[in-house]
């Protein structure tokens, strides 16, 4: 595509849906609730990404890292289903690139988590809708929780700086062992933000209560504090404790490098 070098992420749905439409990204005639199911999480990694970083500046990048924390079966349970979760992410970004870019965006996404399917990386080549623009997408699975000493000593090995990292309705409320993730996440070079989302207002507030208890600050630690997340789910549904939930309905980010010096 022709670049201004002014374009931004969607911040919403109701900008999405046309700019995909635009694009062709998507069937014409996906109702919202699919489409927000199936794309909600690439979406919101965009946004993510452009209010931290600015996504033109990402896309027109030789490499983009990022790590994707406690994976589960709505991300995927086969190599088939985790690629079909990710590309779109990679193929909205690559959108953003400009057309003299001889050589394609390299996308390395690390995940990692004890309900991955597998351990092992599979790669695809993907093309921007528009214009001549590729990128490589680089997915590695890791089985184990980012604490643990080889899944630590592997994310380490990645090449190029990590620039976020994901938390998809993480739950930090309910599982002790998140803490010494976010702890082993804050111990990384380049004070790599974090991105966690959650299925509805409470579990976000409990799972910021649990990250300032570790001991960060929510003046100083928080890039944004829990909020209503623009690429939510439009589903919503009752869950097991009587609340009323939705995949990714509230997300924050904050940077745990604090943690490292205490």
């Amino acid at each position: 595509m022709a670049s201004t070098g002014e374009e931004r992420a969607p911040p919403s749905w109701a900008a999405a849906v046309p700019w995909m439409a635009a694009r062709g990204l998507f069937p014409a005639d996906r109702a919202l609730d699919a489409l927000s199911e199936g794309l909600g999480r690439c979406y919101t990694m965009l946004l993510a990404l452009d209010r931290l970083h600015g996504v033109m500046r990402l896309a027109n990048a030789r490499r983009l890292t990022l790590l994707v924390l406690g994976p589960d079966a709505r991300e995927g349970s086969s190599e088939q289903e985790l690629a079909a979760c990710f590309e779109p992410f990679v193929s909205a970004l690559v959108d953003y690139r400009e057309e003299d870019e001889v050589d394609a965006l390299v996308v390395v996404l690390t995940l990692v988590g004890p309900n991955l399917p597998h351990d092992g990386s599979f790669q695809r080549t993907i093309s921007a809708a528009r214009g001549g623009a590729k990128a490589h997408m680089h997915v590695t699975c890791i089985p184990l929780m980012l604490h643990e000493e080889e899944a630590t000593a592997r994310v380490q090995l990645t090449e190029g700086e990590v620039a976020c990292a994901f938390a998809f309705n993480a739950g930090l409320w309910g599982y002790d062992s998140w803490a010494s993730s976010v702890a082993a996440l804050g111990r990384m070079s380049g004070r790599v933000p974090l991105v966690v989302t959650s299925y509805n207002e409470l579990e976000a507030d409990e799972d910021a209560g649990v990250l300032e208890e570790m001991g960060l600050d929510e003046h100083s630690d928080w890039s944004w504090a829990p909020e209503a997340n623009p690429f939510a789910a439009t589903r919503q549904w009752q869950n097991s404790l009587g609340r009323t939930a939705a995949d990714n309905w509230w997300w924050q980010c904050l940077t745990p490098a604090a943690l490292a010096a205490r």
